[in-house]
């Protein structure tokens, strides 16, 4: 499950330490953590969906190998925040924020991986146990794994709601792509309490040429004064 107790206590030193909630304050978080999300009842036998449309959307996203992207965040407290995005497929992701954010939450091999630097604290999390697997498993395949929770397509985006299954309330996330060509600009995420997040894609690049060390980090060094 993306929301279970175990999950939930692995931040929450980080989110106490801070005096605010991390997952509503970081969009990313929602999106990758899937902590504290509103789970959407629809299921894929309830909704409306054009097979040949979710096929085209998985194969989209398979054969993405690697992209670049500056992103802009809009939080529920009406902050703003911004940094960089880079993905490399299969089991490689880096969000880096700028600051006066703390934070870089990585994606490499099997782990998730939350670092705050303010804090000097890292929290290592299996990554199948988040909704990143999504993006960075080797194939996607959203009946395999996920509930479709909306599709629509008008007005020249594709909207795709997905929702991990199981019987634990789960995160719920709207990818919204332009539709010719089909390309992921934004997602969109809910917190129990209402609050609605917006990720978008600034002049992403598909393909792009990453260095190899993007993917590699250390360790924030730990104050051990008494």
């Amino acid at each position: 499950m993306w929301a279970n107790g175990k999950f939930l206590s692995a931040i929450t030193v980080t989110r106490h330490a801070k005096g605010f909630n991390v997952v509503n304050r970081l969009g990313v978080c929602v999106l990758l953590f899937g902590l504290l999300v509103i789970g959407v009842s629809a299921r894929a036998n309830s909704i409306q969906v054009d097979p040949d449309q979710i096929a085209r959307i998985e194969a989209y996203l398979n054969g993405i190998t690697t992209l670049r992207s500056r992103f802009l965040q809009k939080n529920p407290d009406g902050s703003i925040s911004e940094g960089v995005l880079y993905l490399h497929r299969p089991g490689k992701l880096r969000f880096e924020y700028d600051p006066p954010d703390p934070y870089l939450i990585m994606v490499k091999d099997d782990w998730l991986i939350f670092i705050d630097k303010e804090l000097a604290q890292t929290t290592y999390i299996k990554v199948e146990k988040t909704p990143a697997f999504f993006l960075t498993q080797q194939n996607v395949s959203f009946a395999k794994n996920f509930d479709i929770t909306r599709f629509e397509r008008r007005n020249g985006a594709v909207r795709l709601g997905v929702q991990a299954r199981g019987d634990e309330p789960s995160g719920n996330v709207t990818l919204i792509f332009s539709d010719k060509p089909l390309s992921l600009r934004k997602w969109r995420a809910f917190s129990v309490d209402g609050g609605e997040t917006d990720t978008t894609l600034i002049n992403p690049s598909f393909g792009a040429a990453l260095k190899g060390d993007i993917f590699e980090f250390e360790e924030p060094p730990t104050d051990t004064a008494n």
